[in-house]
């Protein structure tokens, strides 16, 4: 996805960090920030809903205010892609379904390298045929304004292609827990 012959800056857009997506998140910033090939990481969150997973994650924070409300998705979008500017990343991590959509509804100016994860596909769940439908067709549209799409499991991989939801590069990566010699059972015991 992206040629590294320099250091880069990276950004990660959350909305909520909590479970699952805040281990995920707050392990790939704890790497990227240890990387001698990474010279900045920034994370992008909505405050109110940021929860404690992050408290003291090595990055530059960025606050934005988020929605859900359909008419608040486009300015959302323009006023955190004008922050992503300022901040200048070569990578832009976006996290979940409405980071996903702010973040590929509108391009930056200076043209970073856009990944979108979804950490699970919103027309998976349980909802009407009409919402999944609608879920879908937005994904596939949104799926070509990033050059990156990651997915949590094969599972979610074979939903997305089967949903016509497809990228330059489409990855599977398990999880963002980094790799131990540990047990479990050892870890939990010592």
């Amino acid at each position: 996805i992206l040629d590294v012959k320099r250091c880069i800056t990276v950004a990660h857009v959350v909305e909520g960090c909590q479970g699952g997506v805040g281990t995920v998140v707050r392990n790939l910033i704890e790497s990227q920030a240890a990387d001698p090939a990474v010279s900045a990481v920034h994370l992008f969150v909505d405050p109110r809903k940021a929860g404690d997973m992050l408290i003291g994650a090595p990055a530059h924070w960025h606050t934005y205010l988020s929605s859900r409300k359909l008419w608040q998705l486009s300015s959302v979008g323009r006023l955190l892609m004008q922050e992503l500017d300022a901040a200048n990343p070569d990578v832009v991590f976006l996290h979940s379904t409405f980071p996903g959509l702010y973040g590929r509804l509108h391009k930056g100016s200076n043209n970073p390298t856009i990944i979108y994860c979804a950490h699970g596909w919103a027309f998976a769940q349980q909802v009407s045929a009409p919402k999944r439908l609608l879920y879908q067709l937005v994904e596939r549209i949104l799926s070509r304004r990033c050059s990156g799409i990651v997915s949590v499991s094969f599972s979610d991989f074979e939903l997305a292609i089967r949903a016509g939801v497809q990228s330059q590069v489409h990855e599977v990566l398990y999880n963002g827990l980094p790799s131990t010699k540990a047990s479990f059972k050892e870890s939990r015991s010592g």
